[in-house]
């Protein structure tokens, strides 16, 4: 259902700047939260071009809390 938006979203995204990274800031203590990762990485995977992207999770609370950015 919504891996054709995916592609297209990506490929406009690969087409105008060339392989870009992709930071996931959700966190892993809902399971709304998880469900909505799991997905994003499940379409990272299945892209034709996955070799142009990278993955990453960025606990930014966790990182940045108290005002430390």
């Amino acid at each position: 259902m919504t891996k054709k938006p995916f592609a297209l979203h990506f490929n406009n995204i690969v087409d105008a700047y060339g392989p870009c990274y992709i930071i996931n800031l959700l966190r892993y203590n809902t399971a709304r939260e998880v469900r909505i990762t799991t997905e994003y990485v499940r379409h990272v995977h299945e892209y034709e071009q996955k070799n142009k992207l990278k993955f990453f999770n960025f606990d930014f609370h966790g990182f940045c809390g108290g005002d430390r950015y």
